[in-house]
């Protein structure tokens, strides 16, 4: 981590911010890259001091934003035919069809909380796109959405860049008791199968 903080150091961060708007929109159209972990990143970096927090917390919330508008946008030009391409099953017909059955017990209540359900935010972006749903409303809960996730990341972010020498000094008793955390709840798992 050291020659990173330093080349951001060197670079004013100016880049980072560029980068981190990158990673958290290009998260959207390819659902496996780790878009939150780099925010949670750029959180860290706040908490050593390296970057501000203003220009992550804007990078970030605008570059979800943005990539989830683009999905949402391919949806509505395209529609059903995108998962129709077998060249290109970056989702699933049944996962389309979950967020489908969303939409209609909740409406738009599911834009509102698409960044909390990971594996699905560019599956729900497409099918606002699909089922024609207002954009203004869309992308107004879409950045509500991003604002709020993205806000917690970030906080949590901080937290940890702050206590950064505190958690390496005492590493090694968090991954004892992270270790005997999954013993405890393999032991209690494999006695619950026992008994049924």
């Amino acid at each position: 981590m050291t020659g990173f903080e330093q080349w951001l150091k060197g670079s004013e961060g100016e880049w980072s911010y560029v980068l981190l708007f990158a990673f958290s929109f290009i998260e959207n159209i390819f659902p496996p890259f780790p878009g939150d972990s780099m925010v949670v990143l750029g959180a860290f970096l706040i908490g050593k001091q390296i970057l501000s927090f203003f220009p992550v917390y804007l990078a970030t919330v605008l570059g979800s934003t943005s990539g989830f508008g683009v999905c949402y946008w391919v949806g509505l030009k395209w529609g059903r035919r995108i998962f129709q391409n077998p060249r290109r099953k970056w989702f699933s017909q049944a996962q389309l069809e979950k967020v489908e059955a969303w939409y209609g017990r909740y409406g738009y209540w599911i834009i509102g909380l698409n960044r909390f359900l990971s594996g699905f935010r560019s599956v729900v972006a497409l099918g606002a796109g699909i089922g024609r749903m207002q954009a203004h409303k869309v992308m107004g809960l879409a950045f509500l959405s991003c604002a709020v996730w993205n806000g917690i990341l970030i906080f949590c972010g901080i937290q940890i860049g702050k206590q950064w020498a505190v958690i390496v000094q005492h590493y090694q008793y968090l991954v004892g008791i992270g270790i005997l955390g999954i013993l405890c709840f393999i032991g209690i798992k494999t006695k619950f199968r026992k008994k049924k």
